[in-house]
């Protein structure tokens, strides 16, 4: 995996929607998938259309869940991976989080997936950091379930926003 930005990760806080909703590309990107849904079911990956979220696309991903007859979570490949990601998170496209290099990272994707599958609802994280050059870094992520049926979570859409303090 090409090498991502050298960062040490801290305080992970969870966002509550009006969080969520108070970052603007947070709030577009929410308002998109309400459109098309009109909130009766579940959004899903053929509800995207790329020229719709254009100044997104490099900040957004998309994880693929594999789910045993139970619905628990087995594993997540990153089927999507936007290059503002990929320089936080490594070029990983393809990749398992069951492989994936950094442990908390997998552990927090796997914790997103399981609390998808449990109670499907936008959801989101702030992750404060540190990177070698001793940049103070706020990275903000929105996950949004889909659903090939409009119910069960077999998917999840995510964007990012970050924030550097000067």
């Amino acid at each position: 995996m090409p090498k991502r930005c050298s960062m040490d990760l801290g305080e992970v806080t969870s966002l509550s929607p009006a969080d969520l909703r108070a970052i603007p590309a947070f709030r577009s990107v929410i308002a998109y998938f309400d459109a098309k849904t009109g909130g009766t079911r579940l959004p899903s990956r053929a509800d995207i259309v790329p020229a719709d979220l254009k100044p997104h696309l490099p900040k957004i991903f998309i994880w693929d869940m594999d789910t045993d007859a139970d619905g628990t979570v087995r594993d997540i490949r990153i089927r999507l991976l936007g290059t503002e990601v990929a320089y936080f998170y490594g070029e990983s496209t393809g990749v398992s989080f069951l492989d994936y290099p950094e442990p908390g990272v997998a552990e927090r994707a796997f914790a997103v997936a399981r609390r998808m599958m449990e109670a499907p609802a936008v959801m989101g994280y702030r992750v404060r950091g540190i990177t070698t050059e001793k940049r103070h870094v706020a990275l903000y992520v929105c996950y949004v379930p889909l659903s090939t049926d409009g119910f069960h979570v077999n998917q999840v859409f995510g964007c990012i926003h970050c924030d550097t303090p000067a």
